[in-house]
């Protein structure tokens, strides 16, 4: 049998976390740019964004253990796709950061 904790954690919503003024400036022409070089190489993801204006992010997570006796974080992070910057401190957000115990 194992023991269950339930604890109440925070729900913050990503518009919350990242001002808008954080998030790089990006050119409209660009965006159309990125949804046009999708629907021309035929992805299913360009039906998203018809009108090719929607600003494209990503998500993504990973899990790291972070103890001896196998505790891990799991981190859910989002962006943008087309940030041209380098360093994930700067253009990765964190949305959800969340302790797992073994």
């Amino acid at each position: 049998m194992h023991l269950v904790t339930l604890r109440k954690m925070p729900f913050v919503l990503p518009h919350n976390i990242v001002c808008e003024s954080d998030w790089p400036q990006h050119d409209p022409a660009d965006v159309q740019r990125y949804w046009q070089n999708l629907s021309k190489r035929k992805s299913p993801v360009a039906a998203i964004s018809p009108e090719k204006s929607h600003v494209p992010l990503w998500i993504w997570g990973d899990e790291c253990e972070y103890r001896e006796n196998g505790d891990e974080l799991l981190i859910i992070c989002m962006g943008y796709v087309l940030d041209t910057r380098k360093f994930s401190i700067e253009s990765c957000y964190p949305i959800v950061v969340c302790r797992c115990e073994s």
